[in-house]
C-alpha cells in the first residue's frame, strides 16, 4: 500500500512540474519579440539581415522605406527624335545613407544618347534614404525613364 501511495506522490509531482513547465514556456513564447533585423544592401533591390542589439521586450524597430523626393526628366536628344526612337531605359541607381546617389548602371538601354540622358537625370535625384530604427541604410533599387514621341 505504501508502494503504491508513493507510486500516486510521484506521478502527481511529476505531472505537476509538466504542467508548470508548459504554461511558462506558453507565457514566455508570448512575450518574446521577433528577433530585430538590421538591413544592408545585398543586391539589386533586396536585403540581408545583420545582427542587432537585443532591444527590450516589446519594442520594435520602425523601417521607413526610402522616399524619391524629386526624379528629373530625362531629356530627349535631337538625334533620338530625329530617329523615331522610343522606350525605356532602366538604371540600377544606389541611394547611400549618406543621402546621395552612388553608382548607377544600366540595366535596359536606348540608342541615341537617351541612356547618358537618363544616367545624368538620375543622378540629379534627390531622396530621404531608407530608415531602420534610427539608421540610414543604403539602398539600390531601379529606376527607369520612358521616352515616348508624341
Amino acid at each position: 500500500m505504501t508502494l503504491l501511495r508513493l507510486l500516486a506522490l510521484i506521478t502527481t509531482f511529476l505531472l505537476g512540474i509538466t504542467t508548470v513547465w508548459i504554461f511558462s514556456t506558453e507565457a514566455q513564447l508570448e512575450t518574446t519579440p521577433p528577433a530585430p533585423v538590421n538591413h544592408q544592401e545585398s543586391g539589386y533591390g533586396r536585403t540581408e539581415a545583420a545582427e542587432f542589439d537585443v532591444l527590450p521586450p516589446g519594442q520594435r524597430i520602425v523601417t521607413t522605406p526610402l522616399r524619391i523626393i524629386h526624379k528629373e526628366k530625362a531629356q530627349y536628344t535631337d538625334l533620338a527624335r530625329s530617329n523615331g526612337i522610343q522606350g525605356t531605359v532602366t538604371l540600377r541607381v544606389t541611394f547611400l545613407a549618406s543621402g546621395e546617389v552612388g553608382t548607377i548602371s544600366v540595366v535596359k538601354s536606348l540608342p541615341d544618347g537617351l541612356t547618358e540622358q537618363s544616367i545624368a537625370a538620375a543622378r540629379q535625384i534627390r531622396f530621404e534614404p531608407e530608415m531602420v530604427g534610427a539608421v540610414a541604410r543604403t539602398t539600390t533599387r531601379p529606376v527607369s525613364y520612358t521616352f515616348n514621341i508624341y
